[in-house]
């Protein structure tokens, strides 16, 4: 696992996922047994597809960082122009909070790999203080380079 993320951390615009489907399979099954010995089949189930479901946007969302795509900022679909609108503003967030998780997540790969930790959430790192000014990290690792 270590030698796939190490690579993973030399090449950012080449991603490959961490976990092999064997790995992913064997922690789902492992969450839904654990679920089940607390909850209720029905709520089991539900908190199980959940968490897969989380797990796929996470893996797809850092598929697209570790991507040059971008997301398309309007949409010519739509019956009216309240509908493009709606869409449109819907797909500029989206867009923006892409752009931001990539941008988070590139410093992490190309700045400083001590920093920018939290990759789908990136206002976790202010909360955690693993988001420092950008400028003065590179200065510090530049001093420590020259030493």
């Amino acid at each position: 696992g270590k030698e796939i993320h190490r690579t993973h951390h030399n090449k950012p615009y080449f991603h490959v996922s961490i976990d092999p489907p064997a790995l992913l399979l064997g922690w789902l099954f492992t969450v839904h047994i654990l679920l089940r010995m607390v909850l209720p089949w029905n709520l089991c189930l539900t908190a199980t597809v959940g968490y897969a479901t989380a797990g796929l946007v996470y893996e797809w969302s850092h598929y697209i960082v570790h991507t040059k795509v971008r997301a398309p900022f309007h949409s010519s679909s739509g019956s009216d122009a309240s509908e493009r609108c709606a869409i449109s503003t819907f797909q500029k967030s989206i867009a923006n909070l892409f752009l931001q998780m990539r941008d988070n997540h590139m410093r992490h790969h190309l700045v400083d790999d001590e920093f920018w930790f939290a990759f789908s959430l990136p206002v976790m790192d202010d909360v955690f203080g693993s988001n420092p000014d950008v400028r003065e990290v590179k200065k510090e690792r530049k001093k420590e380079r020259s030493e």
